[in-house]
């Protein structure tokens, strides 16, 4: 059963931890997070080291990045990039969502609004 909240009067389906743990490449902690009553990810927002060592996080980049995301520090912004701007593949997606069949548009689209590596820049 998926979480869902009211933004602007429309209701969205929040991202589970599991989610957004694999946006960093780090769902080998979704248990420990669950285990310790986080299922979605604003579930985490007031999180510490602490609790992230508790989940089994013990890496220090790993924690840096969680906390950075968390915070969205504009200090790591090359942390949090990711968060902040959809990549090449996910605009692409989108756009074919939306334009069903337009695969040459959805690709020119996607390398418009990103940069050589295929993060997005606007």
């Amino acid at each position: 059963d998926n979480k869902t909240s009211l933004l602007g009067g429309t209701q969205i389906r929040l991202m589970t931890v599991y989610e957004w743990l694999s946006r960093l490449g780090m769902e080998q902690y979704a248990d420990a997070f669950e285990d310790q009553g986080a299922y979605f990810a604003d579930d985490i927002n007031d999180w510490d080291k602490d609790q992230l060592e508790k989940c089994g996080c013990e890496s220090k980049r790993e924690q840096r990045l969680v906390l950075a995301v968390i915070g969205m520090k504009s200090a790591e912004s090359t942390l949090t990039r990711g968060f902040e701007l959809p990549d090449r593949a996910c605009i692409r997606a989108e756009c074919l969502a939306a334009f069903p069949g337009q695969v040459v548009s959805a690709r020119l689209l996607s390398v418009m609004l990103t940069d050589f590596a295929g993060y997005g820049v606007v």
